[in-house]
């Protein structure tokens, strides 16, 4: 660590990159990757050592996350016959229409979530508290303010919108309520923006394993939760409050455990609040709200694109299928997001070399994890929709078709995404998502007024892998892994 002032920043190619030994976010592009004050001295088996740990975190965290993930999977399937069931078929719609907006409102955060990851991650790898510290109090300010623009808005529009318009519910109760059900999801959502700060921290120290326990207990609260709304005959806005109100419940509980008891070190204060810092983590915060604003853009809105050109009640027949589909990416996912913040801590030690074995050994994960469930649902996916929902809800072989070119489009787009976030390639992802997502909604409008709900599936496989996961694939294989068993740092692009 130099004694150079934590606001300098330094300029490479006209590019604003934070300095190498500035304890702030990193640059979104390959100048980023951070040189270690303490590479050069670091013997080999401290290295090994750190490698181990690691790997032990990753671990922990996916096997957590996997068990997380099992339970979140039973919700579901409790869940969903419940509600077609309570809410029928329209108001089942309105509801996925409404839960496929979290993604949208996700973006109220302006990345800052992300920004803090990285900037936990980097000052990890120098042992930096002071500095975590400062990310941490003033990512969790900026929240609270962004949280209260976010709800002052929301009250103003919220009047003057036909909400029941807008999810084109035909029915006199669906209409009646559609509104009172997105303002109740609106409300947690705003409630849990800042709670937000502890599984951000978490992920950024590689302690995923405690955001993934708390996950745990979300899911245990939603399926009590929900049996209590169906046994009470719930109206549609009382049952969002019982999907959504559990997560809020378990997020102030881990915000609580994580800054009291587990690192009370990093808790905000503040009188650490740092102007500075602020601003630095909304900047690279902001690369990371363009890649959000592009995947909520083109993926939430495919429900939101069926429902308005097919009707709320064609939404299940993408949602439910889509959902079936979706779980071997999401168990998979549990290990490849622990990656981004060993990716980037590794980077900040100069450990390039476990950088390379790790991203070989994650696409060999993905291709083992995906392709598996591939073959099994092109086998027995009408079985296993039968069993999980009835014949209440059918998949077309246009629909089982663009979701298994998804699913087997996620083993390369996913392992190389936690790469790049790991060596701060954030501005080159924000540029190729940003061009994606105008593609992907043209091409799902297009596609799906024309072969029906499988038009988004296909729009989306079409724009993603043409203008996100190939030229990510280029720049991963062409400018960082061929440099990464240097200890100097890749080169800008």
């Amino acid at each position: 660590m130099t004694g150079t002032d934590d606001s300098q920043v330094a300029r490479d190619g006209g590019q604003p990159v934070i300095a190498t030994n500035a304890p702030s976010s990193p640059s979104t592009n390959l100048a980023s990757l951070p040189r270690s004050a303490t590479s050069a001295t670091e013997t080999s088996d401290s290295s090994a050592s750190r490698a181990r740990e690691r790997y032990r975190r990753i671990f922990l965290s996916t096997l957590i996350g996997v068990a997380a993930r099992f339970v979140g999977l039973a919700t579901t399937i409790i869940v969903t016959p419940f509600a077609i069931d309570l809410l029928g078929v329209e108001r089942y719609g309105i509801w996925l229409t409404i839960t496929a907006t979290a993604a949208l409102l996700g973006l109220a955060n302006l990345g800052l979530g992300s920004g803090l990851v990285n900037a936990v991650a980097d000052a990890d790898g120098r042992k930096d508290i002071a500095t975590m510290r400062r990310a941490v109090s003033s990512a969790g300010s900026a929240l609270i303010m962004l949280a209260a623009a976010a709800g002052a808005l929301f009250a103003t529009v919220y009047p003057f919108v036909s909400w029941a318009d807008v999810f084109n519910a035909s029915s006199t109760i669906g209409r009646e309520q559609a509104a009172p059900a997105l303002m109740v999801f609106v409300a947690c959502f705003l409630i849990g923006l800042p709670l937000s700060l502890a599984p951000s921290t978490e992920t950024g120290l590689q302690e995923i394993y405690v955001k993934n326990a708390f996950e745990v207990l979300t899911a245990v609260l939603t399926i009590v939760s929900v049996c209590v709304a169906v046994v009470c005959d719930a109206s549609l806005p009382w049952f969002v409050l019982a999907t959504a109100g559990p997560q809020v419940a378990a997020q102030a509980t881990n915000a609580v455990y994580f800054f009291g008891r587990r690192h009370p070190e990093l808790a905000p204060r503040l009188g650490s609040i740092h102007r500075q810092t602020a601003l630095e983590l909304t900047q690279v915060g902001f690369m990371f709200f363009l890649i959000q604003a592009s995947i909520a853009v083109a993926f939430a809105s495919d429900a939101i694109i069926v429902a308005r050109i097919l009707g709320a009640s064609a939404v299940p027949d993408y949602a439910v299928p889509a959902k079936l589909y979706s779980f071997a990416p999401m168990l998979l996912g549990l290990a490849l997001t622990t990656l981004w913040p060993a990716y980037r801590e590794a980077f900040a030690r100069g450990d390039r070399a476990w950088v390379r074995k790790t991203f070989r050994q994650s696409l060999a994960l993905a291709i083992c994890v995906n392709g598996g469930a591939v073959i099994l649902l092109l086998f027995f996916h009408d079985e296993l929709l039968s069993l999980w929902v009835g014949s209440t809800i059918t998949a077309t072989s246009s629909v089982i078709a663009g979701l298994t070119a998804w699913t087997l489009l996620n083993c390369l787009g996913g392992p190389i995404a936690m790469l790049l976030n790991g060596a701060g390639l954030i501005r080159f992802q924000a540029m190729c998502s940003v061009c994606m997502a105008a593609g992907n909604i043209v091409l799902s409008i297009y596609l799906t007024e024309r072969i029906g709900v499988a038009g988004v599936i296909f729009g989306s496989v079409i724009a993603h892998s043409v203008l996100v996961v190939l030229p990510s694939a280029y720049v991963a294989r062409r400018h960082v892994l061929p440099r990464l068993p240097a200890t100097s740092c890749p080169a800008s692009t």
